[in-house]
């Protein structure tokens, strides 16, 4: 199976797994368990599952899962130490490799209720050179709901629509087209752009090494479930380089 074939099912895998998040957005009840069930439904969703690998130093092969979770980086990405990928797919390869750093075709990351240094990092992780990775996707999805004891669901890790990091009129756009300045060529305005949504300063390198060619995805999306006053979603957006996508249009047009 090629790399595009790949990142043809993980996309619409993955754009039915967040409407079905904006539609029930309680399933899972921290990240991590986004991770899991995004990793059923995406086996599910690749036919075969599963690859023949043969280590380049031993003498028989073994059935490798293409999905896998908390794969490791093939480098350390100017950071401290290799970092782990939330899901990757491993592609194409026209040999086998060290099983520690096979070639993927897809790494998908994940935040549920993160800071925007969050996002920030993994749009800079999954662009670096040596992320060898055909293509990226960041998903980061956002859940309000009242902070009162009083509320209609009372969930702990839920956000209040008055958090700093999306509160106020258009902070949801303002928000969408920052993230496309982040994944632009224009390291001139990348770089104070990221600090300014409270990236670490320093590590240069980091903006120095972008991969200029490899395809993100951002996904942006919110669901608001607080009572009182007017609900900030649902959102759910598709960012591109100076170029955003309204997904829950888009199934309404269907």
């Amino acid at each position: 199976m090629t790399n595009q074939e790949l990142n043809g099912k993980v996309t619409k895998v993955l754009e039915e797994f967040l409407r079905e998040f904006v539609k029930d957005p309680y399933l899972c009840y921290t990240e991590h368990g986004l991770h899991a069930l995004f990793f059923q439904r995406l086996y599910a969703g690749i036919d075969p599952p599963t690859f023949s690998f043969t280590p380049p130093t031993y003498g028989r092969s073994f059935e490798v899962c293409r999905i896998q979770k908390e794969y490791r980086t093939a480098e350390d990405l100017e950071l401290t130490q290799r970092q782990h990928w939330d899901i990757a797919v491993i592609g194409d390869r026209e040999n086998d490799a060290n099983y520690d750093s096979l070639p993927l075709a897809a790494v998908v990351e994940f935040g549920l209720n993160a800071r925007l240094d969050h996002l920030v990092d993994d749009i800079l992780r999954v662009r670096h050179k040596d992320a060898n990775t055909h293509k990226a996707y960041i998903v980061h999805l956002y859940r309000l709901s009242d902070p009162s004891k009083n509320a209609r669901i009372s969930a702990a890790r839920d956000w209040s629509r008055n958090y700093e990091d999306i509160k106020g009129e258009g902070r949801l756009e303002e928000l969408t087209e920052k993230i496309s300045v982040l994944l632009s060529d224009d390291l001139k305005k990348i770089e104070p752009l990221a600090k300014e949504m409270g990236l670490e300063p320093g590590n240069k390198v980091r903006f120095e090494k972008l991969d200029k060619k490899r395809e993100v995805v951002v996904y942006l999306g919110l669901v608001d479930v607080s009572s009182k006053g007017k609900p900030l979603g649902p959102f759910l957006r598709r960012i591109l380089v100076n170029h955003s996508e309204n997904l829950l249009k888009m199934t309404a047009e269907k």
